[in-house]
């Protein structure tokens, strides 16, 4: 069913008739928004759409307001159960606001299925009381109500009908529109900074500010800021690239400024301006024209002169705002008119926007930063409710009347506004394209990253383009910054775009083959430009990066041969920084560079020799983190092209064969991590180093992957004897990595964990992996000789030594937090939720149990997630989730045993107990189904429903 279409509330009744006594609240519409009861004052609304809600009820208090027709009001377009919850939490908010616990006969809205109404007499409103002065021929009393515009600094299209509505009842009554013409005194304007709350005096504009057709989304903040900040600032310069919605935010704040704000706050001198000029500088070049411009809009008269002596008298003694706009050509040339101006002038302020600062002493920057994005997984809910998506629906239904933001769709236009980095221009122009392409079909080419995607999908013809050429594509617009640059900044940029992510300031220098001072204080001056962004985190160096267009219409002019150099000097750079990384700081040495490392795999077809070089020289580092699927996949086609060589090195294969083995296990890939470790071994050959460590690898996979029955099997007794060999030549060699690795393994073989416990050996496997830690600490490898540590303890633990074992978690814990090693921290909360488990903590082991879970589901671990998921069905049984605990159970044996090999016996007594548990709280049939259902899990659903 459609909803009523909204009506004006003057419209729809009669201004009420005065109630009976004074109302509890007085809202104010008129010069301001706000309410008072007498006690306190709201200026501050948490939202526009809750001062918005509040107006429309008090306008028409006598009214039953229909839901759907206030969601249509306040949220047009929007599908209806999105409005209704958005409407309920508005409605909430403004409970809490007006009707405060507490406080007696505070009712003041009721609400209910179908309509929300005002308590007759609790609400009073300036704008009601202005009609009803006006019918009843009380004409002072009704210029006495008429504080000034109806709901300034609000945009929507229905509050611009009442505004333009009573405007008209207030011409009526005889009196000068606003008075436009008329500037105060500067007395009368000091006066009025001088005392807060001071009666608004009326702007005059010169060269009238430009007007917009369509609605501006995502604004309040920034504009907060910026209005705050020209009332205390005399010269504030809002920086951002093209595209970014820089002269529309100050032109809303101009037009805002014509009145107090409403987001104001208490006791705040809102100071108005005298006089509001705005300036566009687009066609300006030097500072002579700039400051004919300026006079042209200021409407001096003729021959007056257009010099800053010229213009000093005109502006003299008033406090004056100059907007100019689009200053960024002129940076170099006519900053020093502007300083001019204001030591002349001291009641002067002057709000620039500009893609580059202007470098003066007092300039207050300003970022125009992109809106804010939607989560990649934003629900249909939260998508309607994010800035940039709102801003893509409403320039799609011009162009398509019949689009709107629904359960199909919402998904993909998340994902393509975030593809488009929240810049405003660049979002509606896609959105311009919607008659043509469905923005999955957009999400798809840009995704594809093929020449120009950005570049050809960014761009309009029709009116709009004729109109402002600039903003006709984003090609002209990045066209219009890319002649300011000299060829120095070209040449960083063009460096930039061989980068699939962010750089570092070191990385571009051996890029360019420049220092880093020197290339670091170009990459500044190109921020300072606004065309490179710049990521500064706390605890890192910054890191930098072009917008998707930018980067496309930069690498068109890179020539091929330059590119190819550039990019052998990246390479040589990034396998030396990856070979420097010191084992003791590996995984924070790491981070910063990770992207760069990831993407640089994942192209491993374009270079397939240096990406395993690069992957093999962080080899430790992998035994911390893991590899995105697609990355693991791109290596090991390179690997394969590797081999199809006429003479390949067979060192490059024992080694990169030994790495993917690793790799492919902890993804889940067993079968392969296989293979992987037997070719690994042929490829060694009489090597002994390689040889002794592929031994160690292909006994890790067997042994990981359960392949060895017991302790009584004949691949357990070949087993061993593989370790004492690799033990034997690794000790010869004098490698002691490869004497800890197989040290370890072989404690592994004697210890509680991956064979049956009654056969275990846990004194002698601890003793074995003192061995081991011993080596690690001896190589300064405190990662490793911390993962020997965990292993001793849970020796500890079969020895019964519980408390020992546990302070040796929690210690080793701290410690892999502060290494940044994840693995670690995920193998320590796994071994304190069994700990935990022992004395039926069960709250506490489920919660440890959890965070593993998270862990390794947040890097890709199959590993570490299989070990996570297998032991929580059991702490669900006995926290009474019989249900989850069975589904659970029966996702992950399927799991374990598709991706890590068959069950041991210990396992398979672990599942008989859980089963028994779910049986005796559900019954047999209902333990069946419940398993059967937790096989159809994927494993989304399986996480999602651990962590509930």
């Amino acid at each position: 069913m459609n909803a009523p279409a909204p009506t004006s509330p003057a419209r729809a009744a009669a201004p009420p008739a005065a109630p009976v006594g004074e109302p509890r609240w007085q809202v104010r519409l008129l010069g301001a928004v706000e309410a008072h009861d007498g006690t306190q004052r709201i200026a501050r609304f948490p939202s526009r759409a809750v001062a918005a809600l509040l107006a429309r009820l008090a306008l028409a208090p006598q009214r039953a307001h229909a839901r759907e027709e206030l969601v249509e009001l306040l949220w047009p377009g929007v599908a209806l159960d999105v409005g209704r919850n958005r409407l309920r939490q508005a409605l909430s908010t403004l409970k809490s606001l007006l009707e405060p616990p507490g406080t007696p006969g505070a009712a003041v809205l009721q609400a209910d299925r179908l309509a929300v109404r005002v308590v007759r007499g609790a609400l009073g409103c300036d704008a009601v009381d202005f009609e009803r002065a006006l019918q009843a021929g009380r004409r002072d009393e009704a210029r006495a109500h008429y504080g000034g515009e109806f709901m300034p600094g609000y945009y929507d299209e229905w509050i611009d009908d009442e505004r333009q509505r009573l405007l008209a009842l207030q011409e009526r009554l005889g009196d000068p529109v606003a008075a436009l013409s008329a500037a105060p005194s500067a007395a009368a304007s000091a006066a009025a900074m001088a005392v807060p709350n001071a009666p608004f005096t009326p702007v005059s504009v010169t060269a009238p500010l430009p007007t917009y057709l369509t609605r501006l989304f995502g604004i309040d903040m920034a504009a907060a800021r910026l209005r705050a900040l020209l009332l205390a600032r005399r010269l504030v310069t809002l920086l951002g690239p093209g595209g970014s919605g820089k002269t529309r935010l100050v032109v809303e704040v101009a037009h805002a400024l014509r009145e107090p704000l409403p987001w104001a706050g208490e006791g705040e001198v809102a100071a108005p301006f005298e006089r509001i000029t705005f300036v566009s500088l687009v066609s300006c070049n030097d500072a002579p024209q700039l400051l004919d411009a300026t006079a042209r809009a200021l409407q001096l008269p003729p021959g007056a002169g257009a010099s800053v002596a010229a213009l000093v008298p005109w502006l003299a003694g008033r406090r004056v705002l100059l907007v100019l706009d689009n200053f960024e050509q002129l940076v170099g040339r006519a900053e020093g008119a502007v300083a001019e101006l204001l030591s002349q002038l001291p009641a002067l302020h002057v709000l620039v926007t500009s893609r580059r600062a202007l470098g003066l002493d007092g300039e207050q920057h300003v970022a125009a930063d992109p809106l804010p994005l939607p989560a990649p997984d934003a629900t249909l809910a939260a998508a309607a409710a994010n800035p940039a998506v709102a801003l893509f629906v409403d320039r799609a239904r011009a162009a398509r009347t019949d689009f709107h933001l629904g359960e199909r769709n919402h998904a993909a236009i998340v994902a393509l506004v975030r593809a488009l980095q929240g810049l405003p221009l660049a979002i509606e122009l896609a959105a311009s394209r919607v008659r043509s392409f469905p923005p999955a079909e957009m999400v798809a080419l840009l995704a594809a990253g093929e020449g120009r995607a950005h570049l050809e999908l960014l761009s309009r013809g029709g009116p709009r383009a004729g109109h402002d050429a600039r903003h006709a594509s984003m090609a002209q617009v990045i066209a219009w910054s890319w002649r300011l640059l000299d060829a120095p900044a070209r040449r960083v940029m063009q460096a930039l775009t061989l980068f699939p992510v962010d750089a570092g300031s070191a990385a571009m220098a051996a890029t360019l083959g420049d220092g880093v001072a020197a290339t670091a204080a170009l990459l500044d001056d190109l921020v300072a430009h606004t065309l490179v962004r710049v990521e500064a985190p706390a605890d890192g160096a910054p890191r930098f990066g072009l917008l998707e267009p930018v980067r496309e219409f930069v690498a068109e002019g890179l020539a091929a041969d330059e590119a190819a150099v550039m990019a052998a000097r990246q390479s040589t750079w990034l396998l030396a920084w990856a070979r420097g990384c010191d084992a003791q700081t590996l995984p924070a040495a790491v981070a910063a560079e990770l992207p760069l490392v990831h993407a640089r795999l994942a192209a491993a077809m374009r270079a397939p020799r240096p990406a395993l070089d690069l992957a093999l020289a962080l080899r430790r580092y992998w035994e911390t983190d893991s590899l995105p699927g697609h990355v693991l996949a791109a290596l090991q086609a390179a690997l394969d092209t590797i081999e199809r060589e006429p003479a390949p090195d067979p060192a490059l294969l024992a080694d990169a064969r030994e790495l993917l083995a690793y790799l492919c296990f902890g993804s889940g890939q067993v079968e392969l991590a296989r293979a992987h470790a037997v070719a690994a071994v042929a490829a060694a050959g009489n090597d002994p180093v390689r040889r002794a460590r592929t031994l160690v690898r292909r006994a890790w996979v067997d042994i990981a992957a359960g392949w060895v029955e017991d302790r009584r099997s004949a691949r357990f007794t070949e087993l061993q004897a593989d370790l004492q060999e690799a033990l034997a030549l690794a000790r010869s060699s004098g490698d002691l990595e490869a004497q800890a690795r197989a040290l370890q393994q072989l404690a592994i073989m004697s210890g509680p964990v991956h064979f049956d416990s009654a056969s275990a050996e846990p004194a002698r496997s601890e003793a074995l992996f003192a061995q081991s830690q011993a080596l690690w600490q001896a190589l300064g490898d405190r990662r490793q000789a911390q993962a020997r540590l965990r292993n001793r303890a849970q020796c500890w633990v079969a020895l019964g030594r519980r408390a020992e074992a546990r302070a040796i978690f929690e210690q080793c814990e701290q410690a892999a937090r502060e290494d940044g090693d994840w693995v670690g921290q995920m193998d320590c909360q796994i071994s304190l939720s069994s700990l935990q488990a022992v004395p039926r903590h069960w709250p506490a082991a489920l919660q440890a149990c959890r965070i593993a879970i998270t862990l390794a589901w947040g890097r890709w671990h199959r590993h570490g997630l299989a070990y996570g998921l297998w032991n929580a069905p059991r702490l669900l049984a006995h926290l009474r989730r019989p249900e989850a605990a069975m589904q659970l159970l029966g996702f992950t044996v399927q799991f374990w045993t598709q991706g890590f090999g068959p069950l041991r016996p210990d396992d398979q007594r672990y599942v008989r107990r859980v089963r028994g548990l779910v049986r005796a709280q559900l019954g047999a049939a209902r333990t069946e189904a419940l398993w059967h259902e937790g096989q159809a899990l994927d494993l989304a659903a399986a996480v999602r429903l651990a962590l509930a």
